[in-house]
């Protein structure tokens, strides 16, 4: 996503009705650790606005392939990041990988 600013969470649509939204990662550790959350609403209204809304995030996005290439339909332009920023980046994601065993 490079709309400018960290968005975590998760939204589903269902048919042209169910929408479900919230913070919930579909794993054991949501179900049983986290304190995460999802709504689910039956609503067609609801439905159509929260798709509208994700079409406008798809737009500022780049999808990354398996091989960690990026589709990129919208021709998106990748923000760059200052040096001090990809350091701190580097930073949080290797303690996040050594800390991840300790839970």
């Amino acid at each position: 996503y490079e709309g400018g600013y960290s968005y975590h969470g998760k939204s589903v649509l269902i048919d042209d009705n169910i929408s479900v939204i919230g913070s919930f990662n579909i794993d054991m550790r949501s179900a049983y650790l986290d304190t995460e959350l999802m709504l689910v609403i039956d609503s067609k209204d609801i439905n159509r606005e929260l798709n509208q809304s994700m079409e406008g995030y798809e737009r500022v996005a780049r999808k990354a392939d398996k091989d960690g290439s990026y589709d990129n339909p919208y021709n998106v332009k990748p923000v760059e990041l200052s040096s001090y920023r990809e350091r701190q980046m580097k930073l949080i994601k290797n303690f996040a990988l050594w800390a991840r065993y300790l839970f």
